[in-house]
C-alpha cells in the first residue's frame, strides 16, 4: 500500500473524527447534488476497479472530507510574531519541523511579506498566530 492509500481510510486520521455541522451539510449537498455528478462518479469508478480486479480505496466513498480534528487534540500556539521582527529574519527557524530540518525560511521573502502587509493595510501590529 502506497503512503497516499493509507489515507483513503478515514480510520487512519487518528486525531479526527466525523462532526455534524453546518459545513459539513454544504459539503454533503455540493458532493451529492452538482452538475458533474461526482457521487455517482466516484461510484462507477469504485465499480471499474473491482471490474479489473483492482483494490483501491476511494477517500469521498469513505467520507474523508467530513472529518475535523477533535478540538482538546490540538496544539495551543505558544508564539508570539511581531511583524518587525519577522522582517529581520528574526524567526527563520520558527516552527522548522523534522521533515524540512535545515531548510529554514528565507530572511527576504519574509521581508518582502511583511512589506506587502504594511503597504496593503498600513498596519503596525504584534501578531498572535493561533
Amino acid at each position: 500500500m502506497s503512503h497516499v492509500e493509507k489515507y483513503k481510510v478515514a480510520s487512519a486520521y487518528t486525531d479526527m473524527h466525523h462532526i455534524d455541522s453546518d459545513e459539513n451539510s454544504k459539503i454533503k449537498s455540493i458532493y451529492e447534488r452538482n452538475i458533474w455528478k461526482l457521487k455517482s462518479k466516484f461510484i462507477e469508478y469504485r465499480n471499474y476497479l473491482q471490474a479489473v480486479n483492482k483494490k483501491d480505496e476511494i477517500a469521498w466513498l469513505n467520507s474523508i472530507q467530513y472529518l475535523a480534528y477533535k478540538t482538546d487534540s490540538l496544539p495551543i500556539p505558544e508564539n508570539t510574531i511581531y511583524l518587525d521582527e519577522l522582517s529581520k529574519g528574526t524567526y527563520t527557524s520558527l516552527n522548522v519541523d523534522e521533515i524540512n530540518a535545515g531548510k529554514y525560511n528565507n530572511p527576504e521573502t519574509d521581508a518582502k511579506y511583511i512589506r506587502k502587509l504594511k503597504l496593503s493595510y498600513n498596519i503596525r501590529i504584534k501578531c498572535q498566530f493561533n
